[in-house]
């Protein structure tokens, strides 16, 4: 009985293992195991007038990487790494403390970003940075 229960765990952990390496396709792109990323309102007509838009990225919460919770910037690196510079322009990251990202991106980048089991949701940008930057934090002015 006490040679059951490591030689179990072991195969569990081939089988995570398996799983986890199955989520990142031929190309070395992430392939996701839950396809579905939610695209918000306007993004997809909005690429249809321009050939980029302003979006914000919404990752996903605590994902898992090899049997470990990732971080956000972790998360953040896997998706930059599968977009290419013309597929996306980032303009903030938030320093890893938002799980987020936010740029300019293309059809083909949201076509990745659609596979990406590291992205939760895609929406159209509706405070972009010169608006933030018109709050006065001083209140003495």
């Amino acid at each position: 009985m006490m040679r059951i229960v490591p030689l179990a765990i072991t195969a569990i952990l081939i089988l995570t293992g398996v799983a986890l390496s199955l989520s990142v396709g031929v190309s070395g792109e992430p392939v996701a195991l839950d396809p579905e990323v939610i695209v918000g309102e306007g993004v997809e007509e909005a690429l249809e007038h321009a050939p980029r838009v302003e979006v914000f990225i919404s990752l996903e919460e605590g994902a898992i990487d090899h049997g470990r919770k990732t971080t956000v910037r972790d998360r953040q690196v896997r998706v930059l790494a599968v977009l290419t510079e013309a597929d996306f322009e980032l303009l903030e990251d938030f320093d890893g403390a938002a799980s987020a990202l936010s740029g300019w991106l293309t059809s083909s980048g949201l076509e990745k970003l659609r596979r990406h089991p590291d992205v939760a949701a895609v929406a159209l940008d509706e405070f972009p940075a010169p608006v933030l930057n018109l709050v006065d934090d001083d209140p003495s002015s």
